[in-house]
């Protein structure tokens, strides 16, 4: 699966990218966590559990991380600053979706406490941006084995991912930003 989703990176031929792609990826054992990408520890590369439900995702949201740090913030993350247009852009497509209004739904009412921790989670600038790269990158590839992980992850209460319909708008905001730094994606 892991293959999958680096064949579906380099098939994206976006050229800022490819200095990211160098950063390398490794799985390991993790207690509560899918993934880790740690600016503070950037020679680990990106790191994958190696029970991850969804590997080949983890591993393009992971990497989606590496893009905000390394290659949009230079050193932070840039979606955190979304000082360009583009970036409100993005912001305001992920705002729109009907995926992000059932996880603030979480947020009103949740089923159980912890589910507010897990959707203020999904809705930091950061996570919103890896999540938005995985997926941009997955729905570009034939891999069925990433095309499933998007399904299950979009169906997920609450969603971590965006149905294909609802991800259009979001989808083109990004490319869209990608495409402002550092070429065509």
């Amino acid at each position: 699966m892991l293959r999958d989703a680096f064949a579906a990176l380099e098939a994206l031929a976006w050229p800022a990218a490819r200095p990211c792609l160098p950063l390398g990826a490794r799985t390991e054992p993790m207690r509560l966590a899918n993934g880790l990408f740690d600016p503070a520890q950037q020679d680990f590369g990106v790191r994958v559990a190696d029970d991850a439900d969804y590997p080949g995702i983890t591993l393009l949201h992971e990497i989606g991380h590496a893009v905000d740090y390394l290659l949009l913030g230079g050193g932070h993350y840039a979606s955190e600053v979304r000082g360009t247009a583009a970036w409100e852009a993005w912001y305001e497509a992920c705002l729109g979706s009907a995926a992000i209004a059932q996880v603030r739904a979480h947020l009103i009412a949740p089923a159980f406490t912890a589910e507010v921790g897990f959707a203020e989670y999904l809705l930091e600038f950061p996570e919103m941006f890896a999540r938005s790269f995985a997926q941009c990158v997955a729905c570009r590839s034939s891999s069925v084995p990433l095309q499933n992980e998007l399904t299950a992850m979009a169906q997920s209460d609450p969603p971590q991912q965006w149905a294909p319909h609802d991800f259009v708008t979001l989808d083109a905001a990004l490319m869209h930003l990608l495409s402002m730094a550092g070429g065509e994606p």
